[in-house]
């Protein structure tokens, strides 16, 4: 693991992926799953939950190391839409390591290579898991 190393994920953002997350998160926004409301807006279509596509940076994270991580905070930018049955593409870049947290920058693309998602994330990297805590 060194700065500047990158991962990727990609995937299609189903009807029921948008579907099944609205409802473990208990939403029901017209903007994820009222056609008619999306078509009179600028969208002119649902689009998919946010929170979602960027759902996916802890998808890599899991793959980018050989160590259990914890999640200890991520800012998001929202910068454009991601709508149903987009392709998207999740990447992480370490920025900086500093003893066992790493700090990456984190970004969405979809189909078009457009950037929808932009933030850092921070992470615990845990070098022993069974000694992990003790005496702290």
């Amino acid at each position: 693991m060194k700065v500047g190393d990158k991962k990727h994920y990609t995937r299609t953002i189903s009807e029921s992926d948008n579907y099944l997350f609205g409802g473990i998160i208990g939403d029901s926004n017209p903007w994820h799953f009222d056609e008619e409301f999306c078509k009179k807006t600028k969208f002119e279509t649902r689009i998919a939950y946010g929170m979602l596509s960027s759902s996916y940076f802890a998808t890599i994270f899991s793959k980018m190391f050989d160590k259990p991580v914890l999640y200890l905070s991520q800012n998001i930018e929202f910068l454009k839409p991601v709508k149903l049955n987009d392709t998207v593409t999740a990447e992480c870049e370490i920025k900086q390591i500093n003893g066992d947290k790493v700090t990456l920058l984190t970004s969405a693309f979809n189909q078009a290579g457009d950037k929808v998602i932009s933030g850092e994330a921070k992470l615990l990297v845990i070098e022993d898991i069974e000694n992990w805590g003790k005496n702290k």
